[in-house]
């Protein structure tokens, strides 16, 4: 298993409570009929350990593509290492993104390590994450002994150090999924349940994985299409044989092609621009954003039916037209409850929210003024104005981590999201990012790809947006997920053209006159 493609579906699924009730409470065939689809956890997998992962390095190497474009690559290498002179089991991925969305370059390298010991069972003795971009290197080292970690971040501001919980992980849970689909004979909707520790988070997370289909493979044999529960709309898939071996696979839009070292691991040439990716289009000008209060869509696009309802956000799935019907608007939707689990995934200090950083905690008490603390619906408007004006609307060329944003006060809806929510989790305000889409204006009429924060409000989460100093969100966002904390990614799926069906404005309503609105 390639375990970059597991992390962004990860953190989200740990983060998002639906999806970690799914993970954890999936329930069990009623009729107990014999071809049902079969449940397993990687704590399940045979505690011993393939002997030829024990004994040879092996490495593998892929190029990430968007429409035959190269936009990056990945290597993965596990195999025998050494640990403070001792012999010890290497997990390591490297994956590197190079490309450009309307002159802002998304150019970096995230490694993601992981140190076992050789005597089983195997245990977690170091996690490491690295993050490299032109302007800043973050590292992230975790290490592991009895009931303890010890966190070390270094590369966004002053170095910092954490003491953590320890984990349970072993190197049989990381290579579980593979050895998952070679042990036995897998059937559509069998899923087994994945544990990983992801030192970018600096927490143990858990996804599972889903038989989506089995055809057959050129040799003849078996091919399965294993999908990471997420619920984010860039699907992440992977194609696995029957013994094992991952032989292909998807991110969004982006697809996994097997390469040679000597090609897979360059990128030169002509920066890629995908502005198309990230932009979905519209068939018709709705005008100004502001006053818009109802806003619905729809599209035949496969996929537009991952669009999920949400806060003012509802959806319809046609299955007999394939037409999918999204509602925007305060009067569609409902909010989620939150969980324990995602309360406390949004109050955590990460590498890139730095809670307890001085200046952060001096710069929240400004943000929140003279709003009591018995009224965090007070203190969240606050801080919504605050950080509006705190920051210079100002496309940027790269995003930027959180001493640059507090030392230039400028930025985008990334930065404007992301320091909100720093901010708040300071305060210990339960607040999250999200990622989605909102109008980005009629030349051409477009949905452009957009940041925003939600915060807990009487145990629901209730999204607002510092980018547009909206304490209740215009009718033209459009939720798809939370968005990735661990890196400095956007998610790109390429453009999906909606036709404007209707248009509200308080009193006045367009509706086209070609629209039937489907029954609920």
């Amino acid at each position: 298993m390639l375990l970059a493609t597991l992390v962004v579906p990860a953190v989200r699924a740990q983060e998002a409570a639906d999806a970690a009730a799914v993970s954890s409470e999936a329930d069990a065939p009623a009729d107990g009929l014999a071809d049902a689809p079969s449940e397993a956890r990687a704590s399940d997998a045979p505690a011993t350990v393939d002997p030829e992962l024990l004994t040879r390095r092996v490495r593998d190497h892929w190029e990430l593509r968007i429409v035959g474009q190269k936009v990056g690559w990945l290597r993965h290498e596990q195999g025998p290492a050494e640990h403070d002179g001792a012999p010890a089991l290497l997990w390591r991925e490297v994956k590197a993104e190079r490309y450009a969305v309307k002159g802002r370059v998304y150019e970096h390298t995230t490694t993601q390590e992981m140190l076992f010991d050789a005597e089983p069972p195997h245990a977690l003795v170091r996690a490491r994450h690295e993050l490299e971009t032109p302007w800043v290197t973050e590292t992230v080292t975790v290490t592991f002994e009895g009931d303890e970690a010890r966190a070390v971040i270094t590369g966004r501001g002053p170095d910092r150090a954490r003491v953590l919980p320890s984990t349970d992980v072993v190197f049989g849970d990381v290579v579980a999924p593979l050895a998952w689909v070679r042990d036995a004979p897998r059937a559509e909707g069998d899923r087994l349940e994945v544990r990983l520790y992801v030192a970018a988070a600096m927490r143990e997370l858990s996804t599972a994985l889903v038989v989506d289909a089995v055809r057959e493979a050129e040799d003849g044999g078996p091919l399965h299409e294993l999908l990471v529960e997420s619920d984010s709309m860039d699907e992440v898939r992977l194609l696995v044989d029957a013994e094992g071996r991952l032989v292909g696979g998807s991110d969004g839009d982006k697809e996994m092609v097997p390469a040679p070292e000597e090609t897979a691991c360059v990128l030169d040439g002509e920066l890629p621009e995908l502005d198309r990716f990230t932009q979905w289009r519209l068939a018709k000008r709705i005008g100004e954003t502001k006053s818009i209060s109802e806003l619905v869509l729809t599209s035949r696009d496969e996929r537009a039916r991952r669009i999920e309802d949400g806060p003012f956000q509802r959806v319809h799935v046609d299955e007999a037209t394939g037409v999918t019907t999204v509602w925007l608007g305060p009067a569609h939707g409902a909010f989620e409850p939150v969980t324990e689990e995602a309360r406390a995934a949004a109050l955590a200090e990460t590498p890139s929210h730095p809670i307890e950083d001085p200046r952060i905690k001096k710069l929240a008490r400004r943000a929140v003024g003279r709003a009591p603390e018995s009224s965090p619906r007070l203190r969240y408007e606050s801080m919504i104005r605050f950080v509006d004006a705190f920051l210079e609307d100002v496309l940027l060329p790269n995003p930027r981590d959180m001493d640059e944003i507090l030392t230039k006060r400028r930025g985008d809806c990334t930065e404007h999201a992301k320091l909100f929510v720093t901010l708040a989790r300071s305060l210990g305000l339960p607040a999250r990012e999200v990622a989605g889409y909102v109008h980005g204006g009629d030349l051409p009429p477009e949905l452009a790809g957009h940041e925003w924060v939600e915060v807990e409000l009487d145990g629901h989460w209730v999204p607002m947006d510092p980018s547009w100093n909206e304490v209740q969100i215009n009718a033209t966002h459009l939720r798809t997920g939370l968005a990735d904390p661990t890196n400095d990614r956007i998610p790109l799926s390429a453009g999906v053209t909606f036709d404007v069906r209707r248009v509200g404005r308080g009193d006045k309503v367009w509706t086209d006159p070609r629209w039937t609105a489907p029954e609920p």
